[in-house]
């Protein structure tokens, strides 16, 4: 029985740092692209789909 225990929580583990390499690449992906903080951009996200939805409006 711990050894399941361990190879799931081995498992999360490997689930936990592929999330985080795939985060950190898109932060430094948007980051490259933009100009600025990934981290700024997408605290803004909300913000940039609201402009969006009234430039769409309009346009």
């Amino acid at each position: 029985m711990n050894d399941l225990v361990e190879d799931v929580l081995d498992a999360k583990d490997v689930i936990d740092n592929a999330v985080s390499h795939t985060y950190n690449s898109i932060r430094d992906k948007i980051t490259e692209l933009f100009g600025s903080t990934a981290d700024q951009y997408l605290e803004n996200r909300p913000l940039w789909r609201t402009n969006y939805l009234i430039l769409r409006k309009a346009g």
